[in-house]
């Protein structure tokens, strides 16, 4: 399960079809949990104010959007080379 520290609320987000979950944790944490269990954390912008994950495909590319400071809200694409299935 990703880590959750004490007092820190998780959402369910969506699942795929490999059995792979997308996961809030708080707010602007996000993590793909596996169907072995393991998982793997959505890396974040530097100098971001807050980024959402809101969809997860099959071959584990997750999107949503970023806000950056000084800029609008923009879209984003994390291609994670493993879903965390250790």
């Amino acid at each position: 399960m990703p880590p959750n520290p004490d007092g820190v609320w998780t959402r369910f987000v969506t699942a795929n079809d490999t059995g792979s979950a997308l996961v809030a944790i708080g707010s602007g944490q996000f993590f793909v949990w596996g169907p072995g269990g393991g998982f793997t954390a959505l890396g974040r912008l530097p100098d971001h104010h807050w980024c959402g994950a809101e969809d997860l495909n099959d071959r584990g590319a997750v999107t949503g959007a970023c806000t950056v400071r000084g800029r609008d809200l923009h879209a984003l694409r994390w291609d994670l080379p493993v879903i965390g299935n250790g």
